[in-house]
């Protein structure tokens, strides 16, 4: 329902761990031109995934990305998302062709 959103292209979510509940839903956000993260714009993602999807389903956190790892064919790649989270990096990278963006992501999530 993010998508709808006029900021947001093409958002992904995942899951991310908490030590209170066990996993929420997170979602990734690389914002349009012309669309600068702030708090604010946080808060109205927020209230829109909650008023389309409810409070039970909607993303309990908005992470804001500069970019979205992607596949070459253009899909957004949820487990290096999710590893970025976890920190469980061997088994999202079990990829034997590639890996360009993989070491990206890893030298992105180690600093």
């Amino acid at each position: 329902m993010l998508m709808e959103h006029r900021a947001s292209p093409k958002p992904a979510s995942s899951a991310s761990p908490t030590k209170v509940v066990g996993e929420v839903v997170k979602a990734f956000v690389s914002l349009k031109a012309g669309f600068e993260p702030s708090e604010a714009l946080r808060m109205e993602l927020l209230g829109h995934a909650r008023k389309r999807l409810g409070a039970a389903v909607a993303p309990k956190e908005i992470d804001f990305r500069d970019a979205l790892p992607r596949t070459r064919s253009g899909k957004i790649m949820r487990r290096l998302l999710k590893a970025r989270e976890t920190r469980d990096f061997p088994k999202a990278i079990c990829r034997p062709r590639g890996g360009g963006f993989v070491r990206f992501v890893i030298a992105r999530a180690a600093a």
